[in-house]
This record gives C-alpha cells, structure tokens and sequence, in this order.
C-alpha cells in the first residue's frame, strides 16, 4: 500500500498539467462497501477538447454505478461577445473536428439523460473570466 501512494505522490509532484488518480477496486480485497453506502457527486466542468471528452468519457462511465451522482457543466461563450473574442489555439489541434467530437459525445451524454437520473446537465453562458469563476 505504501509503495502504491508514494508512486501516485511522485506523478503528482512532477506532472507538469493537472493530474486525477482514479482507483478502480479495492486496495486489500477484504474490504467491502455496500452500494447502499455509497454516495458520490461527481462534477465535470466542460469546456471542449480532447482532456474535457476524456473526463466526461470517466464520469459517464461512473455514472453508471449506483450511488454516483454526476453533473456536467458546460461553459459557452456568450453570444453578445463571441464576436469580440478571440480563440487562442496554442497546439493547433482544436478544429472543427474536434467541436464534432464534443457535440458528438455531449449528444450520447444527452441521450443518457433520460434514461439515468443520477446524471444532470447545465450550460453556463459566459462573457468572461470573472464570470466563468
């Protein structure tokens, strides 16, 4: 057990980018939780590209165990100023395909909304950086 967090401290302390650990099971095999018990609210902030499709992918898939409550915010840019903003692009890799594979993974999260209710969705309009926090 030891060893298994000491290495998780080490990624955490050099991953130059944001890091979740996700454990999958149990650490002993002799525990056990009853589903009864479990209560997890699980939030994915969404603002498009290949990390948010991969979080959202996770939390989809967790959401399909009893007592996980997952909500997925989705951040827009506001109409009245999308004008007037500018996409920075630093690796030039989000592209209209890449808006395809949003839209098309936040469809099959749509159509899992009616058939799960322990999944919510919401879109947030923003116009900028303070209203996003």
């Amino acid at each position: 057990m030891f060893l298994l967090i000491n290495k998780y401290e080490k990624v955490l302390q050099h991953a130059p980018y944001s890091v979740g650990i996700l454990v999958d099971g149990e650490f002993d095999g002799a525990s056990h939780v009853s589903v009864s018990n479990v209560d997890f609210k699980v939030i994915i902030v969404f603002f498009g590209g290949y990390d948010d499709r991969e979080a959202l992918a996770y939390g989809m898939h967790m959401a399909e165990y009893p007592g996980i409550n997952l909500l997925v915010v989705r951040f827009l840019v506001d109409p009245e100023v999308a004008g007037g903003s500018v996409m920075l692009d630093m690796d030039q890799t989000y592209s209209t395909e890449a808006q395809s594979k949003d839209e098309e993974l936040l469809t099959d999260l749509k159509h899992k909304l009616s058939k799960n209710n322990s999944i919510k969705y919401e879109e947030k309009l923003v116009k900028d950086a303070a209203g996003t926090m």
